[in-house]
């Protein structure tokens, strides 16, 4: 890969062609987290159309490498079914 294609982060370097978020509670504050839901339940944030895929917890594994690694799908979000 052409290093123009490539973003190097610390030693390494990744292709900049496709985009993965990782979210977590870090750096949010609980009236953030409060105004999410409160958006979420009266319908200001429209989530459902961005997601693509819906996979149970025992399945996190094989669906991660199926659409994330192996990119045998397109995807967009990922819901992981903990019940």
């Amino acid at each position: 890969t052409p290093s123009a294609y490539l973003r190097r982060i610390g030693k390494k370097q990744f292709p900049i062609s496709k985009e993965i978020s990782i979210h977590s509670t870090s750096g949010w504050h609980r009236d953030s987290i409060e105004a999410t839901i409160a958006d979420l339940a009266c319908d200001k944030l429209h989530v459902a159309p961005l997601i693509t895929h819906r996979v149970p917890w025992r399945e996190a594994k094989a669906a991660y490498e199926q659409l994330v690694r192996d990119k045998t799908e397109e995807s967009l979000g990922i819901v992981i079914d903990w019940r």
